[in-house]
């Protein structure tokens, strides 16, 4: 399904799906059966899904996101800059890359540095972004402000801000 999709909730989407889908399978007075074709059969959101252990799953997911500092246990935020020329744009990130290195390191943020976002280009549009990960939203937020005083962003590069973005995409 979507388990190779670089985002931290693939896994909770796959295991939703299969779910959904074992559920409707069940409903009438005939039995069902649910076939998952995989490349990954042993990945542990089939098998939760397949033995329908919801809180197996949710505890080791819980688990996964602690340690790679995803929410819940975290805040999230993903700045999305686009631009219809891919050189300027990459030029362009490479200052703010520089830039966000400079961050105070008293603050207790991990930041990703700009990367190609993982559908790289929309409408003619190259897209990077940038992750922010905090333990509270008051240090997203100073980095923010911090961002806007000490790099311009350029009126024809287009910038958005998510904070919990539902999507890493």
């Amino acid at each position: 399904m979507n388990l190779n999709l670089p985002d931290f909730r693939a896994s909770e989407r796959n295991f939703q799906h299969i779910i959904q889908v074992a559920g409707r399978a069940g409903r009438s007075e005939k039995k069902g059966e649910v076939i998952v074709q995989t490349f990954n059969p042993k990945h542990y959101s089939i098998q939760y899904a397949q033995k329908q252990n919801f809180i197996g799953f949710y505890e080791y997911e819980l688990h996964l996101r602690q340690e790679l500092h995803y929410p819940p246990s975290t805040k999230l935020a993903r700045i999305l800059f686009m631009l219809n020329n891919e050189e300027q744009l990459r030029s362009y990130m490479d200052v703010v890359k520089r830039k966000v290195a400079g961050y105070p390191q008293k603050y207790k943020l991990i930041i990703l540095s700009p990367t190609p976002a993982p559908i790289s280009k929309i409408r003619k549009q190259y897209r990077y972004h940038i992750l922010i990960k905090a333990e509270h939203q008051q240090e997203i937020n100073r980095f923010f402000e911090w961002l806007q005083s000490n790099v311009k962003t350029p009126n024809y590069i287009k910038m958005q801000i998510d904070i919990d973005p539902i999507s890493l995409l």
